[in-house]
Protein backbone atom coordinates (compact mmCIF):
# COMPACT_ATOMS: atom_id res chain seq x y z
CA UNK A 1 0.00 0.00 0.00
CA UNK A 2 0.99 3.53 -0.50
CA UNK A 3 2.14 5.62 2.39
CA UNK A 4 -0.43 8.02 2.31
CA UNK A 5 1.83 11.03 3.75
CA UNK A 6 3.12 10.86 1.09
CA UNK A 7 0.30 10.45 -1.41
CA UNK A 8 -1.52 13.43 0.17
CA UNK A 9 1.57 15.54 0.21
CA UNK A 10 0.88 15.55 -3.62
CA UNK A 11 -3.07 16.89 -3.52
CA UNK A 12 -3.63 19.99 -5.18
CA UNK A 13 -7.90 19.65 -5.29
CA UNK A 14 -10.44 17.75 -3.31
CA UNK A 15 -13.97 16.76 -5.06
CA UNK A 16 -16.80 15.62 -3.21
CA UNK A 17 -19.85 13.77 -4.04
CA UNK A 18 -22.67 15.92 -1.86
CA UNK A 19 -25.71 13.47 -1.31
CA UNK A 20 -25.02 10.55 1.73
CA UNK A 21 -20.91 13.16 1.90
CA UNK A 22 -21.97 16.60 2.67
CA UNK A 23 -25.72 15.55 3.98
CA UNK A 24 -27.25 12.85 5.76
CA UNK A 25 -28.96 11.70 2.60
CA UNK A 26 -32.54 12.56 3.45
CA UNK A 27 -34.23 14.69 1.09
CA UNK A 28 -37.16 17.00 2.58
CA UNK A 29 -39.91 18.17 0.45
CA UNK A 30 -42.17 21.04 1.04
CA UNK A 31 -46.03 21.57 0.32
CA UNK A 32 -45.39 23.72 -2.61
CA UNK A 33 -42.09 21.47 -4.18
CA UNK A 34 -39.69 23.14 -2.19
CA UNK A 35 -36.85 20.68 -1.35
CA UNK A 36 -34.54 21.09 1.68
CA UNK A 37 -31.21 19.15 2.60
CA UNK A 38 -29.61 19.06 6.19
CA UNK A 39 -25.77 20.46 5.43
CA UNK A 40 -23.20 20.05 8.49
CA UNK A 41 -21.98 23.75 9.22
CA UNK A 42 -18.27 22.20 9.91
CA UNK A 43 -17.71 21.61 6.05
CA UNK A 44 -18.48 25.69 5.40
CA UNK A 45 -15.63 25.85 7.89
CA UNK A 46 -13.04 23.23 6.12
CA UNK A 47 -13.47 24.68 2.99
CA UNK A 48 -12.58 27.95 4.41
CA UNK A 49 -9.16 25.88 5.21
CA UNK A 50 -8.64 24.29 2.38
CA UNK A 51 -8.80 27.48 0.15
CA UNK A 52 -6.31 28.91 2.40
CA UNK A 53 -4.25 26.05 2.73
CA UNK A 54 -4.24 26.14 -1.30
CA UNK A 55 -6.50 22.97 -2.09
CA UNK A 56 -9.11 23.44 -4.76
CA UNK A 57 -12.56 22.17 -4.49
CA UNK A 58 -15.29 20.96 -6.45
CA UNK A 59 -18.70 18.98 -6.03
CA UNK A 60 -19.75 16.57 -8.40
CA UNK A 61 -23.35 15.45 -7.63
CA UNK A 62 -25.65 12.41 -9.24
CA UNK A 63 -29.01 14.30 -8.61
CA UNK A 64 -29.99 18.21 -9.40
CA UNK A 65 -31.13 20.18 -6.52
CA UNK A 66 -31.21 24.16 -5.54
CA UNK A 67 -29.75 23.28 -2.13
CA UNK A 68 -26.52 21.89 -3.49
CA UNK A 69 -25.96 24.95 -5.54
CA UNK A 70 -27.05 27.25 -2.76
CA UNK A 71 -25.02 25.65 -0.16
CA UNK A 72 -21.95 25.61 -2.64
CA UNK A 73 -22.09 29.24 -3.39
CA UNK A 74 -22.19 29.61 0.61
CA UNK A 75 -19.11 27.37 0.89
CA UNK A 76 -17.57 29.60 -2.14
CA UNK A 77 -16.90 26.07 -4.13
CA UNK A 78 -17.62 27.93 -7.35
CA UNK A 79 -17.24 24.37 -9.63
CA UNK A 80 -20.33 22.75 -8.83
CA UNK A 81 -21.85 19.57 -11.22
CA UNK A 82 -25.23 19.34 -10.06
CA UNK A 83 -27.33 15.96 -11.28
CA UNK A 84 -24.33 14.20 -13.24
CA UNK A 85 -24.85 10.33 -12.59
CA UNK A 86 -21.93 9.53 -14.99
CA UNK A 87 -19.69 11.64 -13.03
CA UNK A 88 -16.57 10.93 -15.65
CA UNK A 89 -17.32 13.72 -17.85
CA UNK A 90 -17.47 16.04 -14.52
CA UNK A 91 -14.03 14.77 -13.45
CA UNK A 92 -12.40 14.90 -16.34
CA UNK A 93 -13.27 18.47 -17.37
CA UNK A 94 -12.24 19.38 -14.04
CA UNK A 95 -8.94 17.66 -14.35
CA UNK A 96 -8.48 19.44 -17.46
CA UNK A 97 -9.75 22.73 -16.80
CA UNK A 98 -7.04 22.85 -13.94
CA UNK A 99 -4.14 21.20 -15.56
CA UNK A 100 -4.47 18.51 -12.89
CA UNK A 101 -3.64 14.87 -12.97
CA UNK A 102 -5.25 11.89 -10.67
CA UNK A 103 -2.08 11.83 -8.43
CA UNK A 104 -3.08 15.23 -7.22
CA UNK A 105 -6.81 14.95 -6.66
CA UNK A 106 -8.70 13.80 -3.52
CA UNK A 107 -12.36 12.46 -3.59
CA UNK A 108 -14.68 11.72 -0.82
CA UNK A 109 -17.50 9.68 -2.13
CA UNK A 110 -20.56 6.86 -0.69
CA UNK A 111 -21.77 5.59 -3.44
CA UNK A 112 -21.54 2.94 -6.46
CA UNK A 113 -21.23 5.98 -8.75
CA UNK A 114 -18.42 7.65 -7.12
CA UNK A 115 -16.08 4.12 -7.10
CA UNK A 116 -15.49 4.85 -10.60
CA UNK A 117 -13.67 8.17 -9.73
CA UNK A 118 -12.30 6.46 -6.56
CA UNK A 119 -10.39 4.25 -8.43
CA UNK A 120 -8.71 7.02 -10.24
CA UNK A 121 -7.76 9.24 -7.33
CA UNK A 122 -4.60 9.56 -5.64
CA UNK A 123 -6.27 9.54 -2.67
CA UNK A 124 -10.13 8.09 -2.44
CA UNK A 125 -11.78 8.99 0.76
CA UNK A 126 -15.23 7.26 1.47
CA UNK A 127 -17.79 7.64 4.03
CA UNK A 128 -18.36 5.02 6.75
CA UNK A 129 -21.65 3.57 4.81
CA UNK A 130 -20.34 2.82 2.29
CA UNK A 131 -19.24 -0.80 3.01
CA UNK A 132 -20.06 -2.35 -0.40
CA UNK A 133 -17.89 0.39 -1.98
CA UNK A 134 -15.25 -0.02 0.57
CA UNK A 135 -14.84 -3.34 -0.05
CA UNK A 136 -15.26 -3.91 -3.35
CA UNK A 137 -12.46 -1.05 -4.24
CA UNK A 138 -10.08 -2.51 -1.38
CA UNK A 139 -10.32 -5.93 -3.06
CA UNK A 140 -9.72 -4.87 -6.39
CA UNK A 141 -6.95 -2.57 -5.76
CA UNK A 142 -5.75 -3.44 -2.57
CA UNK A 143 -5.65 -0.08 -1.53
CA UNK A 144 -7.40 1.86 1.56
CA UNK A 145 -10.10 3.94 1.14
CA UNK A 146 -10.06 6.74 4.05
CA UNK A 147 -13.31 6.30 5.61
CA UNK A 148 -14.95 9.10 7.45
CA UNK A 149 -18.64 8.83 9.46
CA UNK A 150 -20.79 10.80 6.79
CA UNK A 151 -22.47 13.96 7.26
CA UNK A 152 -20.03 14.98 9.96
CA UNK A 153 -18.24 17.51 8.36
CA UNK A 154 -16.30 15.27 5.73
CA UNK A 155 -14.53 18.29 4.06
CA UNK A 156 -13.79 19.77 7.30
CA UNK A 157 -11.38 16.74 8.41
CA UNK A 158 -10.62 15.39 5.20
CA UNK A 159 -8.85 19.33 3.95
CA UNK A 160 -7.15 18.72 7.52
CA UNK A 161 -6.55 15.30 7.16
CA UNK A 162 -4.74 15.34 3.57
CA UNK A 163 -2.36 18.67 4.67
CA UNK A 164 -1.16 17.06 8.04
CA UNK A 165 -1.10 13.30 6.82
Amino acid sequence: MADTKALCANIKMLISDVDGVLTDGSIYKGANGEELKRFNVTDGAGSAIARVAGLKLALISGRHSEATSIRAAEMKIKEVYNGTLDKRGPYNEIKAKHGLSDNEIAYIGDDLIDLVIMEQVAVPIAVANCVSVGQRYRHSHNRTIRRRRRFQGSIGVDCYTTRSA
